[in-house]
């Protein structure tokens, strides 16, 4: 959870947290308080309770329905970023073509030429040698 600062701690941890020993005597109530939950929260963290030796930590214990929805917010979030990535990678290559027509002499260059100025000459030697470049 951010804190007011708008920063994220290193360690998230439940409002709730309990020993094992007593989420053991606890479990049926815990286990029927979790079932019970249709919505999803906003926050994984929201519901969960922590269980572990000694009251710290090592197990959450979480709602179906909230581990369901940050599932899908996980999802949701790769695949924004993977569109993302692929826009930068467009804008690169639509800068780098601005930058090369700008440059450019009217000249025209071969295959060849334009690997070798990309800066990979080994590629254009392996081409010119008739060889499959190297991956």
């Amino acid at each position: 959870m951010p804190d007011p600062r708008g920063k994220t701690p290193a360690v998230i941890r439940p409002s709730q947290c309990l020993s094992s020993s007593a989420a053991r005597d606890s479990l049926p109530g815990l286990v029927k308080t979790a079932c019970a939950v249709t919505k999803p929260s906003k926050t994984l963290v929201d519901r969960a309770v922590e269980i572990g030796p000694y009251n710290r930590g090592g197990a959450w214990l979480v709602p179906a329905a909230d581990a369901q929805a940050a599932i899908r917010r996980e999802a949701e979030l790769r695949e924004r970023v993977a569109v993302l990535e692929e826009q930068l990678e467009n804008l690169a290559i639509a800068d780098f073509v601005r930058e090369r027509v700008a440059t450019a002499s009217g000249r025209k260059l071969s295959g060849i030429e334009f690997v070798r100025s990309l800066g990979f000459d080994q590629i254009a030697d392996e081409i010119e040698a008739g060889r499959q470049p190297a991956a």
